[in-house]
């Protein structure tokens, strides 16, 4: 068994690598929440605004997205942002305002690398959720 004093430095020991590792923890888990602040100036797609993508190509410096749609989707009605991340640059398409039109659809749209301030032959992803467009799951359906 050990004196005293030593048992006592011990347990303060302890207690300090205890703090330390509640400290560092606490600080790794508050930088997730920062990066999530910090990102708040950039979309994310929710499940209601942003739309669906039924299919995506990327050549020749254009980005091509065929998206979800009611009838009143255009250009202007959806906001392209791309967010840069490790893996490389990612696309992400909100919309600004609710499409209440017409029947369900695919709309092509078209962004140049300029316009989405890309270098030339840089690559590209979606971050969107890909589905199926409305024809294809009528026929699917049959």
């Amino acid at each position: 068994m050990l004196p005293p004093r030593q048992r006592l430095v011990g347990e303060i020991a302890m207690r300090v690598a205890s703090f330390a590792l509640v400290a560092v923890s606490a600080l790794a888990l508050s930088g997730c929440g920062l990066t999530r602040l910090l990102d708040r100036g950039e979309p994310t797609p929710t499940t209601e605004l942003d739309p669906a993508v039924h299919a995506a190509a990327v050549s020749g410096d254009r980005a091509v997205v065929w998206v979800a749609s009611n009838g009143c989707t255009d250009k202007d009605s959806l906001s392209a942002v791309v967010r840069r991340r490790h893996d490389g640059p990612q696309l992400v398409l909100s919309r600004l305002r609710p499409d209440d039109c017409g029947r369900p659809q695919s709309v092509e749209m078209t962004w140049t690398f300029e316009e989405l301030g890309l270098k030339s032959g840089e690559s590209l992803t979606v971050a969107n959720p890909y589905r199926q467009p409305p024809d294809a799951i009528t026929t699917a359906a049959r």
